[in-house]
Formats: C-alpha cells, sequence, structure tokens
C-alpha cells in the first residue's frame, strides 16, 4: 500500500503529465509561448501557487522554484539572439501575453522590448487588441512602469512595422502575422519566439529561439 508521501508525489506526477498535455495543446492553439516554461496565468500567479504547494506537500519543489529562474535566461537569450543579428530598427509583432487579449501583465515580450531600448535600439511595435486609451487599472500600471514612452514606438498596422523594421520580432502567434512573416524583404531578418511558421532555423534570415 502506498504510503500517503508517496500518494501525493504520485499524484503529482500524474498531474504534471496532464499539464504537459494541456500546455502542448495551447502551443498549438499560439496561447502559450513554446520558448518559456508555463503559460501566462501559472507565471502570473506563480509565487502564490508556489506558496500554496508548499504548504499541501511539504516538499521541496525544485521544478516549481526554477521557472522564473530559467524564464529570465530564455528572455536574455532572446535579446542576445537579437543583438547578434545586426540592425538597430527593429519592429516586434505582438507584445501581449496572447493574440487575443490586451493584458499586458505577465508578458515576457514586453520585458524584451524593455531590455532592447535600454540598449539604444530603435523600435516599433504592433500589436491589434492594445490600445493604450483603452488600458485601465493595474494592467495600464504595469505597461507604463515597465515602458513609460510606450505610445512613442507603437504604430497602428503590422505593415508599418514592416516597413521600418531590419530585424522582426515576432512575439504572439495572431495569424496576421504569418503572411507577413512569409513575404518580408529579402534582407529582413526573423527572430520568432512563439514559431509562427512551422519551419526550421535559416542563418541570417529566420531564426527561432528554441529550434
Amino acid at each position: 500500500m502506498f504510503s500517503t508521501r508517496s500518494h501525493r508525489l504520485t499524484t503529482g506526477a500524474v498531474s504534471a503529465e496532464a499539464g504537459l498535455r494541456k500546455r502542448h495543446r495551447k502551443i498549438v492553439q499560439g496561447l502559450a509561448d513554446p520558448w518559456l516554461l508555463g503559460d501566462a496565468s501559472l507565471l502570473r500567479n506563480h509565487q502564490a501557487r508556489t506558496a500554496l504547494q508548499v504548504q499541501s506537500l511539504n516538499e521541496p519543489l525544485f521544478i516549481l522554484n526554477a521557472i522564473l529562474p530559467t524564464n529570465q535566461l530564455q528572455v536574455q537569450r532572446g535579446v542576445d539572439m537579437m543583438r547578434s543579428k545586426g540592425g538597430w530598427r527593429v519592429g516586434v509583432l505582438g507584445f501581449g501575453f496572447k493574440p487575443s487579449t490586451d493584458d499586458l501583465r505577465g508578458s515576457h515580450v514586453v520585458e524584451v522590448i524593455e531590455m532592447l531600448l535600454g540598449k539604444g535600439v530603435e523600435l516599433c511595435i504592433y500589436d491589434k487588441n492594445v490600445n493604450m486609451a483603452a488600458l485601465t487599472g493595474a494592467n495600464r500600471d504595469y505597461i507604463l512602469n515597465h515602458i513609460p514612452h510606450i505610445s512613442r514606438i507603437m504604430v497602428g498596422s503590422a505593415a508599418e512595422v514592416m516597413d521600418f523594421a531590419e530585424l522582426v520580432v515576432v512575439g504572439n502567434g495572431a495569424a496576421e502575422f504569418r503572411e507577413l512573416v512569409a513575404a518580408r524583404r529579402p534582407e529582413q531578418v526573423v527572430v520568432d519566439l512563439v514559431r509562427i511558421v512551422d519551419s526550421k532555423s535559416v542563418e541570417g534570415s529566420y531564426d527561432g529561439i528554441c529550434w
């Protein structure tokens, strides 16, 4: 007969497998980022969830505790990859945490934008769901704390980003971005954070952070 501790750990393993399957479905549907651990709802409530798990299991949660540091390394890796491509005119397609929302809290693309601005990069960003005049409450406070002058670098169409950019960063899986990436100018380089197209990396043209 299983001990209570073994039962908890076995149940946790089954839950983890179910969670991985659910995450895979979200990636396929464009609702989760394949370059990061956990989906946005997990990441935004990570500390609270971890505290509750620690209290209920009384076990060290090495994987959960590694999620945020690992994602920070991935963000840095993404920025390093972008800068390695050269070019100081960078366009970002999509910066909400998923393609169908204006909620920017927990979006790691916002962190990427913030870091690129800090490096002196000239930026042009677009997300059809984000209208600064319509943002309210914690969501508005979050983005203004991270990028106070975001309105200056936002444009009204994805086409404007493509016209502007030497380097194009795909930040979420909005369907409108697929055709734009396929029709990019020969000299434009794409860094794809969400695998918007089913393609392997091609040096000097298309690069994905995890494939």
